[in-house]
């Protein structure tokens, strides 16, 4: 069974990225078999830059990410989708990025993804 969360609010500043990261991280934790696939749809990118190493770090390995020539974030798959590939049936690992090989405290026996 999937499940999934959301964290959203409109306004900066109210816990999103600390409680999202809380949550993914712990479930990961307590559910080492499953996929943990956070999707970032925030334009500052905060929970990516969390996850893929935390301060100039993870901002430094998000640029990266979204300067490759598939743009390997959530804009990218959305031009993926644009393209003709709305009858996916499962993501296509281009979007997906192992978190754990970009910062250490993330479980690794769980394959925790983020995008």
């Amino acid at each position: 069974m999937t499940k999934v969360y959301a964290f959203y609010n409109n306004k900066g500043g109210v816990g999103k990225t600390t409680l999202c990261s809380n949550a993914s991280i712990l479930y990961a934790e307590q559910n080492p078999e499953k996929q943990i696939l956070v999707i970032d749809m925030c334009p500052q990118a905060n929970i990516s830059q969390f996850l893929l190493g935390g301060g100039k770090e993870g901002y430094d390995n998000n640029q990266k990410l979204q300067s490759a020539y598939s743009r390997r974030n959530v804009v990218g798959f959305v031009d993926w989708i644009l393209k003709g590939n709305a009858d996916f049936k499962s993501l296509n690992s281009t979007y997906k990025v192992r978190a754990s090989l970009y910062n250490e405290h993330i479980p690794k026996k769980s394959v925790f993804n983020c995008w």
